[in-house]
């Protein structure tokens, strides 16, 4: 099979439903990556990870994602956790896209803990902001590097389970950082999952079925 005639497989999970996302790329679409997930595909395969579980039993390990390249996967990331493992991967070949990696490049220390949100088991709802929300409209304010770690120390320090729009704004005020009034309503998990569902369906001249 060739590459352009194979579905692409798509790990995803908070940041956009695959309901949305199939209206974007046909696609073989996944819940979250996890350790296994990438030792259980054969090559070639065409993968996009988006989100992934982060809990320490289940979370999939670099090393795994190192040995699907060496393998010929190819891997693309952006949004979540898949832009974590983008940025720690790039210069073995993983590519990456969007807001949030763009932030994550300039900024040392943990990155899943920027990119964490809590949710509900049951629906999924998501009960927390990820703190990265907040750093991307810093840097897009002209947030220099030194600037935007010192922030991310700063937004570190909120608990996990107390991460809502309300504190962090808190924070972010106290380090500088004005945001705007409707930042609650800006999503770049999902604008950047987006834009990477559309990348590869451009690249693939990928077309949905029953879409002109």
């Amino acid at each position: 099979m060739d590459a352009a005639s194979r579905r692409p497989i798509v790990f995803l999970g908070l940041s956009i439903d695959a309901t949305e996302a199939a209206h974007i790329l046909d696609a073989d679409y996944r819940g979250p990556v996890m350790a296994g997930s990438l030792d259980a595909l054969e090559p070639p395969a065409d993968v996009l990870i988006i989100d992934g579980m982060l809990e320490s039993g289940s979370r999939l390990d670099p090393g795994e994602a190192e040995r699907a390249l060496s393998r010929g996967i190819r891997l693309a990331g952006a949004a979540s956790l898949g832009a974590v493992l983008a940025g720690r991967l790039e210069h073995r070949g993983m590519s990456g896209s969007g807001e949030v990696l763009e932030v994550l490049r300039r900024i040392e220390g943990s990155h899943s803990d920027l990119v964490r949100a809590l949710y509900t088991a049951d629906t999924l709802r998501p009960l927390t902001v990820p703190l990265v929300s907040a750093l991307v409209f810093a840097r897009q304010q002209g947030w220099d590097d030194a600037r935007l770690a010192g922030l991310a120390d700063a937004l570190r320090a909120i608990p996990a389970d107390a991460r809502s729009w309300s504190r962090i704004r808190v924070v972010a005020a106290d380090a500088g950082l004005v945001l705007p009034a409707d930042a609650g309503l800006v999503d770049f998990k999902k604008a950047d999952a987006r834009q990477a569902l559309q990348g590869l369906a451009d690249d693939a001249g990928v077309r949905v079925p029953g879409v002109g």
